[in-house]
Order: C-alpha cells, then structure tokens, then sequence
C-alpha cells in the first residue's frame, strides 16, 4: 500500500529548545547549490523583529506510516508543494512572512532578488485563492511583502486601493507601507495610501520612513541630472507628497517628530527645495525668511467651544468624571461669571488654575501617614500648604500678570480660602476668585471661563487629557487648537510663563506661495522635556522651524 504523505512546516521561534528540528539530524546547506529553506540561512532575530512574531521555519516534516523524516528543501519546492495543496493556506502565510525576511536579510544582491519574486509569486497566489484568511492576516501580510521590492510593493498597493477602504491597518503597518512607497520612489502611491487613512492610522512614525525615502530620492535627483524632463517629474513627484503630508498633519494634529533633522534638511536641499533651518517666526505668525504668515486659530471657534462646555455642565452627561458635587456649583459659577462681567462690561483677560499651579510647580513637602485599616496604612507626601500659598502669588508676581491683565480669575477649592496671606494678596490686587466645591473637578469651570472669549488666556499646567477623551474627533481637533494658542504654561523653575502664540505649532502648506513649513521635534531632545514643561510641540529646547521654498520648481 502505498505510504500516505503529510507535508507540513514545523514553526520554530528563534532560541525555542522544543523545535522538532533539534529531535533529527541537522543538514548542511550547500551555498553554491538551490537555494534551501533550514537551519544554516536562520540567523537570531532582533528584538523589534520578535515582536512582529515572524516564525522562522527551520525544515519541512514528512510523516509516514512509522517514521519522521526531517528535511531542507528548495524555495520553489516549497512554493510548488502550496499551489498543490499540500500546505494549507495557513502555514502558506506564514511561510510567505518568512521568504519576505530572508529577502530582507540575506547577505547579498542576488538572493535578496530570488526571494522578493519568490515572495511575490506566493503572494498574489495567496491573495486569489486565500479567500478563508482573515482579512487582518491578508492585511499583515501585504504590509510586509510590500517591503521587499518595488514589484511586490505596487501589487500590494493595487490591492488595497482595489478596496473601497483601507482595512484596519496598525500605526505600525501603516507607517510600514507607506515607507515602502517612499523607499522604492512610489510617490503617487504613498499619495493615494494617505488620501485613504484616518486620524488612528496616520501617526509620527511616517516621519522617518518618509525622511529616508527623501534621502534616497535625493541622490536618485543627482543621478538623473543628464535627463532634466525626469528630474522635474521626480521632484515635483516629491512636492506633492510634501504637501499632502503636510496638509493631513495639519488636520488631524499630528507632530513631526524625527531622529535624523539634520538628514531632512539636507535630503530637501539636494531637491532644489530651498530650507531655512531654525526660521523665526514673529508672534504675529510671520516668518521672517519668506514672509509668508503661518494660520491662525479662528477666533469665531470659541463660540462653539464656549457652548459645547456649557452644555456638557449643564446636561449632566459627564457629571460624574466632572462635577461630583451638587448641582448648585455649576449654577452658582454661572451667576458668579455673570456678577464678575456685570461690573465693568469687560471680559476676564486671564483664568488661573489656582490649584494646578499652586500644587505642580511646589517644592516643599509634607509626609502624610494615613491608617486604612488596622495593620494597614500608606505614606504618601502633599506639598506644604505655606509653599503652595507662596507659589501662587509668586507665579501672578514673576509672570506680570498684574501689569498685564486688568481682570484676572483664579479658580480654586475651598480649603484654599485658609491657605495664608493668599485671600489678602487676591483683595489687595483686585483679583477675582472662585471657590468651587472640594469634592469638586473643576476643569469644565476654567475651560467655560476661558472660552467666554477670544482673548482670555487660560494658565494651567493640565493637559486636559479627561476633558479631551470624552470628544469626538472634530470637537477633540477644535479644543486642541484652542489649547495651543490659549493655554499658558508656568516653568517650574523660574515660575515664569511661557505664553501661547495666536499661529498653531503645526504643519502649513501655502500652494500659492509655493512653500511649506514644518515644525521638527528632535526625537532626542524629548528625554530634556520635563514632567511640569509644556507640550514637546510647545517647547523652544526640543522643537525647530524648517521654511521651505518650492517656488523654482525645475518644470517651470
């Protein structure tokens, strides 16, 4: 009778002792023969590698009827033994994960080359006859062959752009694909791929992968200096993706944040693409090295903040992340505003988060013991209440608040009503304040004073993350765009305000003008960012202004 044969791939994970392989004799690959699937071509996978649990297939297993048979056998082998069915569609995958990291590892030209078409064959095989693999393995799948060459790359594109919308991609399979666009010079793909994402996908980690994609184009720019016509189709090619990258960031809030600034500057350079590094940038939003002025937040959006925090108090809807106190704190706040407003008919210039300030930027403590229970107690530290008196009236005295504002609100607790000197300070200098209840969260209070107005600043250390979960994304993307430009921070150090500017820290595009400029985080300055210092984005240490001039583009 003739034996019955079971072909399958044994999955071993790099360093496991429990492979199958170790159980048979190990085979020596012949370099200079067909290239072979084993143990010799499995190298130790680094630990970003790891985490994308690529199984490493060290040998194909045939069982007959009384033995195991542990074996190498050829790619196309292989590959041959999948389209016959003998591999189900499962192990295919996974074996094409696999074939797409050899192509990316192996250490010359030629196999890097054998394996990208090998990786391509099985894909577009998988792709036409997968049709019971989830759509999240497909998608994983596609993300990473799309790695492996500019062809496989192209055939994953069409693929996703053959869908009416792109699958539920990972911020990391995102920035993977459209990284492969850029890296193979795909740049009216890598358009069409950011036209088709959403605010979840489109994330700082396509800043690196397009900063190599431009450095690699750049010396491709150089390259083609004989034949000018494609030269300028490269480089307008380029123009645009600047420009639609630009333009989303700018919608959806996304930061720049790169390790290799100087690599950026240097890639658009190459292009023709005039850079002014560290650009100023007036607070009236004007650069000064093209003259072009940055957006500024519409003031008539603060109506609409201004009522959506209105009805968020008073509807109750959050009443139990925000107001745990009686309704009447909500409705005495109002009538105080009102009180507050009726004296001189002027609104409030500056909203101070009395506690926030009192309680972050403090140096002095105290060590609290608390008993839970009877064998039970923790220890824990509180500032000491004469330093967070002292605190607040240093940060309104440093900061010229009271030569700056003539009307300031400080909104704070009732405890605070007993930290010393601070009432006579408030009375002495004509400042406003409002004890809101202790059990009380009193964001919703600072935001509604804040918004009655275009011009009040807001100064608070608070990042306001509770308030901005409960938004959806086009109120969320409003209230950040009021914070940037509304919000002053206080510098724990010198207890000196670091004020908002009327333009947004965000990316602009001017197409009339022909330039574009881009505000770059210095991925390493982020570890000199302190825990009380102001947004990376905010901040003048970790932060650099590139203008960029496109205007003598060479097609012109």
């Amino acid at each position: 009778m003739r034996a019955q044969f079971i072909i399958r791939a044994v999955q071993a994970w790099s360093g496991s002792t429990r492979s199958l392989a170790t159980k048979t004799k190990k085979l020596d690959l012949d370099r200079t023969g067909p290239r072979m699937v084993g143990l010799s071509l499995v190298r130790a996978l680094d630990r970003e590698e790891e985490e994308c649990l690529y199984p490493t297939f060290r040998q194909l297993q045939v069982a007959t009827v009384d033995r195991v048979h542990s074996f190498s056998v050829p790619c196309d082998r292989v590959i041959k033994f999948i389209k016959l069915g003998a591999i189900n569609k499962q192990i295919a995958q996974q074996y094409c994960h696999y074939i797409a990291h050899l192509s990316r590892s192996s250490d010359t030209q030629e196999d890097s080359e054998y394996y990208s078409r090998r990786c391509g064959d099985l894909l577009s095989y998988i792709m036409r006859t997968g049709h019971d693999i989830p759509a999240m393995a497909k998608t994983k799948l596609l993300c990473d062959v799309a790695d492996t060459s500019k062809e496989n790359c192209i055939i994953a594109i069409k693929t996703f752009l053959r869908q009416e919308k792109l699958p539920s991609l990972t911020p990391r399979e995102f920035s993977q694909l459209f990284g492969s666009c850029c890296r193979f010079s795909l740049w009216t793909e890598a358009r069409q791929i950011l036209s088709m994402s959403d605010e979840r996908m489109l994330t700082f980690r396509i800043c690196d992968p397009l900063i190599l994609g431009l450095e690699n184009a750049s010396q491709k720019y150089k390259e083609l200096a004989h034949d000018p016509s494609e030269r300028a189709l490269l480089r307008d090619e380029i123009i645009e993706t600047l420009y639609t990258v630009c333009e989303l960031f700018s919608k959806h809030r996304v930061q720049f944040i790169a390790k290799n600034k100087s690599v950026l500057s240097q890639a658009l350079i190459d292009l023709d693409i005039k850079v002014v590094v560290n650009s100023n940038i007036k607070m009236s939003g004007r650069c000064t090295s093209c003259e072009t002025h940055l957006p500024i937040f519409d003031s008539k959006s603060v109506a609409d903040i201004n009522e959506s925090i209105r009805s968020q108090i008073f509807s109750g809807a959050d009443k139990g992340l925000y107001l745990n106190t009686s309704p009447n704190d909500a409705s005495r706040f109002v009538s105080f505003l009102r009180d507050m407003y009726n004296l001189d008919k002027k609104p409030i210039d500056c909203v101070i988060d009395g506690l926030n300030i009192a309680y972050r930027t403090s140096t002095g403590f105290n060590w609290i013991k608390q008993q839970l229970t009877e064998d039970v107690s923790r220890t824990y530290r509180v500032p000491k209440v004469e330093n967070q008196s002292h605190t607040l009236i240093n940060t309104i005295i440093r900061g010229n608040m009271l030569q700056q504002f003539k009307k300031i609100l400080v909104v704070g607790k009732a405890h605070m009503l007993k930290w010393p000197g601070l009432m006579d300070f408030f009375r002495k200098n004509n400042i406003r304040f409002y004890s809101s209840f202790n059990n009380s969260k009193d964001d919703l209070f600072q935001l509604y004073a804040s918004t009655l107005s275009p011009k009040t600043v807001l100064v608070t250390n608070d990042f306001l993350r509770d308030h901005l979960a409960t938004l959806d994304e086009s109120a969320r993307t409003q209230l950040e765009r009021w914070i940037d430009t509304h919000q002053a921070w206080i510098c724990q150090k010198t207890l000196k305000p670091i004020w908002p500017t009327p333009y947004e820290k965000i990316a602009s595009v001017d197409r009339e003008r022909n330039c574009f400029h881009l505000p770059v985080i210095d991925f390493d300055q982020l570890e000199t960012v302190g825990v009380t210092d102001p947004p990376p984005h905010l901040n003048s240490k970790a932060l650099t202004w590139l203008c960029c001039r496109t205007a003598n583009k060479v097609s012109e």
